[in-house]
C-alpha cells in the first residue's frame, strides 16, 4: 500500500473519528452489505461484508497476494480505536520481522523489526515464545515492557494484546497484534475478530510462502539451465 490512496467504504461507519493518518477513511453509506476498496491505479474490489468477518477477510487475502496491510485495515475498520500488527517469526526461530502495520508509526515498526523472542519480549515476542496469547492491560505497569516501554509509551501505546498465528502444524508462523491507545482487556467481540484475523494470516503466510519457493526454485532451475549452456559453449569453443 505505500504511496497509494486507499478508500474502504463500509455499509454504516463504524468510527466517527478515524485515527489521524490513518491510510484508510470511513466514508459515506454504500448499498448494504458492500465492502469496496479502491486504489489509486484504478483497481475496485468489491467483498461482501458478511455476518461473520472471516469469510470476508479471507475473501480479501485471496484476492490479493499477500497484501497483509489489506487485511488489517479490514479488521481495524471492524474495531474503532484499535492499531494492527503482524509480526512474521523468521526462519531462525528466534526474531521476528515486521509484516503489516498500516497504522502504528514507522519508528515503532522498525524498531521491533528484528527483535529476539523471549519470556519477557513485550506482547509479541512472548507470544511468540509462548506459543499462547499475551493480553498486557496496561504497558505502563507490566513488567513484560519493561525493556521496551518508554518507546511504546512515547508513541502513546498503552495496551496491547498479541496471538500467536499457527499453521496446519501447529508451527508459530508469526503474531498478530491489536494496540491501542488506552489500557484495557478484550471482550468477546475483540475475540471473534482476533480469530477471524489469525485464520486469515495463517493462510496468507502459508500461501505467500509457498509463493516465493516456488520463485525460489524456478530461480534455481534457471541458473542451472544457464550454467550447463555455458558448460556446453564452453566445450564446443574448445573442440573448435
Amino acid at each position: 500500500l505505500e504511496g497509494e490512496a486507499t478508500e474502504i467504504r463500509f455499509a454504516q461507519p463504524v468510527c466517527s473519528d478515524p485515527v489521524e493518518g490513518r491510510r484508510a477513511e470511513l466514508l459515506e453509506r454504500v448499498r448494504p452489505g458492500d465492502f469496496v476498496v479502491r486504489r489509486r491505479c484504478g483497481k475496485t474490489m468489491h467483498v461482501g461484508v458478511e455476518p461473520e468477518e472471516g469469510r470476508s477477510a479471507r475473501r480479501l487475502v485471496a484476492a490479493h497476494s499477500f497484501e497483509q496491510d489489506f487485511l488489517l485495515l479490514f479488521i481495524e475498520a471492524q474495531c474503532p480505536g484499535m492499531l494492527g500488527s503482524i509480526l512474521l517469526l523468521d526462519s531462525d526461530g528466534v526474531h521476528v520481522r515486521h509484516g503489516a502495520a498500516p497504522s502504528l508509526p514507522s519508528s515503532f515498526t522498525e524498531a521491533i523489526d528484528g527483535q529476539r523472542i523471549g519470556p519477557s519480549a513485550g506482547s509479541c515476542g512472548t507470544a511468540a515464545f509462548r506459543r499462547e496469547p499475551v493480553i498486557v492491560e496496561d504497558i505502563a505497569t507490566d513488567v513484560l515492557w519493561d525493556d521496551y516501554r518508554d518507546f511504546a509509551l512515547k508513541h502513546d501505546l498503552r495496551a496491547c494484546w498479541s496471538i500467536p498465528i499457527f499453521d496446519e502444524q501447529h508451527q508459530v508462523l508469526g503474531t498478530f497484534a491489536l494496540y491501542f491507545r488506552k489500557p484495557g482487556r478484550p471482550t468477546a467481540r475483540h475475540w471473534q475478530l482476533i480469530e477471524t484475523t489469525t485464520q486469515a494470516a495463517a493462510f496468507a503466510i502459508v500461501k505467500q510462502r509457498e509463493t516465493e519457493a516456488r520463485s525460489r526454485e524456478r530461480k534455481r532451475t534457471l541458473e542451472i539451465l544457464e550454467e550447463r549452456v555455458a558448460t556446453r559453449t564452453a566445450e564446443l569453443q574448445a573442440k573448435n
